[in-house]
């Protein structure tokens, strides 16, 4: 019996760790099954063969974007920010601390931006906290929240309001 995937990419060019190559991917649940020669003979309830000027990427990830949502999400909300990503190839995001209100500082400002993101994604994503040395608050306390790095600074964080272009 034949393995059946969702579905199968041909790609005449694929990048990978070799560099640009020839690959057919196949594709089960969402999640990569299995990768062989280009022209492979994988059974799929859809098949693409994608052309000479068509390139299979890998997942990208941006690890440094700005979204203002919540307090500006009229700038760049999560919707916007997401769904850009995903047209540009980007499967997952990590947001910066500051640019919304409030910004990412301690963990109920996290609880704020993670519940404002939770319908809004079309892209995985990710938080950056920021803590300053005068803070109260500890990095792994913002860090043991999921999904949750902490950049530590020396001084003081000042909250600039910025007018909305």
């Amino acid at each position: 019996m034949t393995e059946q995937y969702d579905l199968v990419l041909h790609a005449p060019r694929a990048i990978t760790v070799q560099g640009e190559v020839a690959r057919t991917v196949a594709d089960r649940g969402g999640r990569i099954a299995a990768v062989g020669d280009f022209g492979a003979d994988l059974a799929a309830d859809r098949v693409v063969r994608l052309a000479l000027d068509e390139v299979l990427l890998p997942r990208l990830v941006d690890t440094h974007v700005y979204i203002n949502d919540p307090g500006r999400t009229e700038w760049e909300g999560f919707a916007s920010a997401t769904r850009a990503a995903a047209a540009g190839g980007v499967t997952t995001i990590v947001d910066m601390p500051l640019n919304s209100l409030p910004p990412t500082v301690d963990v109920a400002a996290l609880d704020v931006k993670r519940k404002t993101a939770e319908e809004n994604c079309f892209v995985d994503v990710g938080f950056l906290g920021r803590r300053h040395s005068r803070q109260r608050v500890r990095p792994a306390t913002l860090a043991r929240r999921r999904r949750v790095r902490v950049q530590v600074l020396p001084g003081r964080f000042r909250r600039r309001r910025i007018p909305a272009p």
